[in-house]
């Protein structure tokens, strides 16, 4: 890394710094916006252990505007399919009215390829928060950072990065977390295992045992109409009077296709120019709008009730 290349790393890292909100800067932040997010259940503090963190602070204000994004389209295609202009109407109405039927057609679809997008960067945000908290707050974990970096990758560090640690500018949960790669969903899911020696599916797991609100899912019997081949497929449990119950493991299973995928998306959009979305990548789309806020949402309950505890 050249010397150049290191400055800039000491001063975006203490840049960071010092622009985080403190906990006062986040509440009036979370007031501002509460009757924007209000209607979004990952919003509502009592559902966390120990209430809307920082780490949460950061993408729950954009969390809950990509999950309105659908609804906005709708809305769009609706004012294009039934809004007709009548001549008796003021000049004022009728100007308007054609401003809303002017509206490009295709900007409902270029607004929709942004949903991977944001919801990436959400994803990647949360988690690099994560590994600073995790690094930082507890010095087991600390003691592992070492096993991100095997098989000869090392951290940068020069004598002005030294001094900057020295002078608290920069925290060595900082520095680590921005030697990390978050592009691919495998990425996260090696930082956890190295980190805590647990794999993430098995630390979400025993999440979702103690979650009221997966708890609540899980007991929400659905009549049986298919056979019992299809749900087994589909990891559904069958109870003794053929009532059919979601499960843990298809809760992981269907979070993490969701998260590969969206990630793969992410990475269509942003390359190419005209991407083209085929019916396949629109319903993975839709279905990530669900699955990533409660990924990350019994990603940050695991990380208070287990990691942090």
């Amino acid at each position: 890394m050249s010397e150049h290349r290191k400055r800039d790393k000491v001063q975006e890292i203490a840049e960071k710094r010092k622009n985080k909100k403190s906990k006062g800067d986040i509440a009036k932040q979370l007031n501002l916006f509460k009757g924007f997010y209000s209607d979004s259940w990952f919003s509502i503090p009592d559902y966390f252990p120990e209430g809307i963190s920082e780490r949460w602070a950061l993408i729950l204000v954009r969390l809950t505007g990509i999950e309105e994004i659908p609804q906005i389209i709708e809305i769009i295609d609706f004012i294009d399919l039934n809004i007709d202009v009548n001549q008796e109407e003021s000049t004022e109405i009728i100007e308007y009215k054609k401003s809303l039927k002017a509206f490009p057609r295709h900007a409902s679809e270029e607004i929709f390829r942004y949903i991977p997008i944001g919801l990436v960067t959400c994803i990647e945000s949360y988690f690099r928060q994560v590994y600073i908290d995790l690094v930082n707050q507890r010095e087991d974990l600390r003691q592992n950072v070492k096993r991100l970096f095997e098989g000869g990758k090392k951290i940068s560090v020069d004598i002005e990065m030294l001094l900057n640690i020295e002078k608290e500018r920069i925290t060595v949960g900082e520095l680590v977390e921005h030697e990390m790669s978050v592009n691919k969903f495998r990425d996260i899911e090696y930082a956890i295992k190295k980190l805590t020696g647990t794999s993430l599916q098995h630390l979400l797991f025993e999440e979702m045992k103690i979650n009221p609100i997966i708890n609540h899912r899980l007991s929400q019997p659905s009549l049986m109409v298919f056979d019992e081949e299809f749900y087994e497929k589909k990891l559904f449990r069958i109870s003794d009077n053929m009532l059919v119950f979601e499960t843990k493991e298809k809760i992981w299973d269907e979070m993490q296709s969701s998260l590969k995928s969206i990630f793969d998306l992410r990475h269509k959009l942003v390359h190419e120019a005209m991407p083209v979305l085929v019916e396949q990548e629109l319903q993975i789309i839709s279905g990530a709008v669900k699955q990533v806020p409660l990924f990350l949402f019994l990603s940050e309950c695991m990380v208070q009730n287990t990691l942090l505890k």
